[in-house]
């Protein structure tokens, strides 16, 4: 069981901070979207304001789990593959 999280640690370095970032990231947007649902509570019918809403926290869903996958990616510039020149297929 040990083994399984030296390999999976979302918690390390980068990944808190994703996951912070993205959590900061739904609670804005979801504060958002709550702003915006009682701001049109008399000017629209329910169903579209709760569309609005439901947009809102789409977008905010989204955007956190993408900032958190992203930060706990690290830098993409350390790991550089070697790849072998292709062969001379025309000869002179």
């Amino acid at each position: 069981m040990t083994v399984l999280f030296n390999f999976i640690d979302p918690f390390s370095g980068a990944g808190l901070f994703g996951l912070l970032i993205g959590l900061m990231f739904f609670v804005l947007l979801a504060a958002a979207a709550y702003v915006a649902f009682r701001a049109l509570a008399k000017s629209v019918k329910f169903a579209m304001r709760f569309g609005i809403a439901a947009l809102i926290l789409f977008i905010a869903v989204a955007g956190g789990l993408a900032l958190w996958y992203f930060g706990a990616a690290g830098s993409p510039g350390k790991e550089r593959i070697r790849t072998e020149k292709p062969a001379k297929t025309r000869t002179k």
